[in-house]
């Protein structure tokens, strides 16, 4: 039978796991449940009932940093783009790790991340060399701040993280929905996104019909494609007597831009499609 005892604001609960059957002791699981009695309760009857179905698994030892060298290696490295996968890694490197990397995995809260979001969103983009602790008055206010889009971008990336170590049964719960991300507002977001209303598209259609990249201007505001997708487009998988086009690749570079190349494993399998055009981006001649 489980027990609990209070702890502040939360209740301390211990479960027995039965005989070891190597040291002949009796072995028990303790864990905190920041709650009422009656949550506390209801985990120990969870646990009860997984210890007596053998499906009872001890939270994971691992770190924050251990979890996503796994991840990332393991998961989304193989599955992925590798835009997407150096995107994750990114994130990760530059903002998660030295923040809260260190912490094992099962003692990680809301409150660790929230700190993490809010001090990421204090400090400015630092592009130079040099510490922002060593800059002068003049070089710190020369930086930029840092965009709401960019914290946001780091918040996916944790989130995807604990998501996968969740449904691992490594924890409980992510800890990510109950922070405070920092989106971008709507006014930020239609500030970053331009979108051309119907009659500014025709006129720039019209203006650019003798132009070489009228094609791509065409199906770019005709079929909603990604901009790799676009880029990596060729003529045989663009079906003029269907007006059809089979979507199978992507054009890719390096994060600075080098080193174009053509991939034939779009964003995701969904990425994989046949999109009807309204209008031929090229003749047959």
């Amino acid at each position: 039978m489980g027990s609990k005892q209070k702890r502040g604001d939360s209740w301390f609960i211990t479960v027995s796991l039965g005989r070891n059957p190597k040291t002949g002791k009796y072995d028990r699981y303790t864990e905190t449940v920041r709650g009422s009695a009656r949550e506390a309760n209801d985990r120990i009857a969870e646990l009860e009932d997984q210890i007596a179905k053998n499906r009872f698994t001890k939270p994971s030892t691992m770190t924050v940093k251990e979890l996503f060298l796994f991840w990332l290696k393991e998961v989304v490295k193989p599955t992925k783009a590798p835009k997407t996968y150096n995107w994750y890694e990114m994130n990760f490197r530059v903002h998660i790790d030295p923040a809260i990397g260190h912490i094992p995995l099962k003692d990680l809260t809301s409150i660790e991340i929230q700190r993490m979001y809010n001090q990421m969103m204090k400090t400015p983009v630092n592009r130079t060399e040099k510490n922002i602790d060593d800059m002068t008055d003049e070089e710190r206010k020369a930086l930029k701040p840092r965009s709401r889009a960019s914290g946001n971008g780091v918040h996916r990336t944790l989130r995807a993280g604990l998501e996968y170590a969740r449904r691992k049964k490594w924890i409980r719960e992510n800890p990510t929905s109950d922070v405070d991300p920092p989106f971008m507002s709507l006014k930020e977001m239609s500030a970053k996104r331009r979108v051309l209303k119907a009659g500014e598209a025709t006129t720039f259609l019209d203006s650019t019909r003798d132009e070489r990249e009228y094609p791509l201007y065409l199906a770019a505001l005709t079929t909603a494609m990604r901009q790799g997708e676009l880029l990596g487009l060729q003529l045989p998988y663009v079906d003029l007597d269907e007006m059809t086009i089979f979507v199978c690749q992507v054009l890719e570079t390096d994060q600075d831009g080098s080193n174009p190349r053509i991939v034939d494993v779009p964003k995701t399998d969904n990425s994989y499609r046949y999109i009807r055009m309204t209008k031929a981006p090229c003749s047959r001649n």
